[in-house]
């Protein structure tokens, strides 16, 4: 006897998404708490929520999903923004004690983030030519220590 329609439909759409029919997570703050910090990652990193579904391969709407906890991300999926966002799964899902992100000496700075995501779709030509030029200038350039010295 054949299955019927909508039950065919339904294994079809769980075997294209593994989250499709999942039960919702038994703590919903869980998931608002992650989707938070995903957010808060990504902003610090300039990286616009349109920008990350494509780097994905997902729809924005997606990413604003995932961002308010209405979907759960899943392990592929973390590992991915691990590798996005340059963070370790432990500081992107908020366990305790490992929010010292790799960069925290990294600089926030969204528009040199941007700028530094344009460099990178240069050729190499122009990147060599674009790295020459900020060597030049940065040897000439104090830096902020130096500068602190010179004001004592």
């Amino acid at each position: 006897m054949p299955q019927p329609a909508a039950s065919r439909t339904g294994v079809m759409l769980q075997n294209r998404f593994p989250w499709f029919g999942v039960a919702p997570l038994a703590d919903p703050s869980l998931a608002a708490a992650i989707g938070a910090r995903l957010a808060r990652l990504r902003k610090d990193r300039g990286i616009t929520q349109a920008e990350l579904a494509q780097r994905l391969s997902v729809s924005q709407p997606m990413v604003s999903d995932y961002e308010r906890g209405a979907l759960r991300l899943h392990g592929e999926l973390i590992l991915e923004l691990t590798a996005i966002l340059d963070v370790t799964a432990d500081e992107l899902l908020g366990r305790p004690g490992e929010t010292d992100s790799r960069d925290s000496s990294r600089a926030r700075n969204r528009r040199l983030m941007r700028r530094l995501q344009r460099v990178e779709a240069l050729s190499k030509r122009d990147q060599d030519a674009l790295m020459r030029t900020i060597d030049a200038f940065l040897t000439r350039a104090p830096t902020a220590h130096e500068e602190g010295d010179q004001a004592a």
